[in-house]
């Protein structure tokens, strides 16, 4: 993706591309908005056991794009107790801005799944990345999830994590916003943590048994 050049400032997609079962890809929002909106759309159920789903993003020098996921995947598990995998391979060029919000992820009882997320940033090329995650459908027990993210800048690190949930029931909905180019402060709640990152911009976690909605509903 690359901006046009001369006239109003937009974002032209130049790769539009999905191979396999898992999922679609469809560009959505005004084709003269300055910003490219694109939704990832599930055709199966799953990811199963096994599954392996890639997802490459190239946002080029100036480009804008928004990507967002239509519904919730609901991972099930495999016959013969494989985890399924997503990698989420991003690069986002100087002057460009990839604004990422995942669909909600569910792991059902008994399964597994891998997420995987590295992402490269060229110059002042900006990044905000939202993540979900549910550990059991409605009154169901739920799997295990293991999340790693790997950030860097021209090469330098700017974040680097791994998280797993699966043994503490008190865990059990975990939600991340990665912000690069964010300025806010450290600060923390019960649930929520605030954390600014020595390369810039800010990293914001919330964990918890239940999530909000639900716990309104009670």
């Amino acid at each position: 993706m690359r901006p046009i050049s001369g006239g109003p400032r937009r974002t032209v997609l130049r790769t539009l591309r999905a191979d396999g079962p898992a999922l679609a890809v469809r560009r959505t929002g005004t084709p003269s908005s300055p910003v490219a909106q694109v939704h990832l759309v599930g055709t199966a159920a799953g990811p199963m056991g096994g599954d392996l789903v890639e997802v490459r993003v190239r946002v080029g020098p100036g480009a804008h794009l928004d990507l967002q996921g239509v519904a919730a995947s609901v991972v099930l598990p495999g016959r013969d107790q494989a985890r399924s995998r997503l990698r989420l391979d991003v690069e986002v060029a100087a002057g460009g801005l990839l604004t990422c919000t995942l669909p909600p992820v569910v792991v059902t009882g008994a399964a597994e799944h891998q997420a995987t997320t590295v992402v490269r940033l060229g110059g002042d090329g900006r990044l905000r990345l939202a993540e979900h995650v549910r550990l059991g459908r409605h009154d169901e027990p739920g799997g295990w999830w293991r999340g790693h993210v790997d950030v860097t800048r021209d090469g330098s690190p700017v974040l680097r994590q791994s998280t797993t949930l699966g043994d503490d029931p008190g865990m059990r909905d975990l939600r991340t916003v990665l912000d690069t180019a964010a300025t806010d402060h450290a600060s923390a709640t019960h649930d929520t943590v605030v954390m600014p990152l020595a390369a810039g911009g800010t990293l914001t976690v919330t964990l918890g048994a239940t999530t909000a909605a639900e716990q309104r509903a009670r």
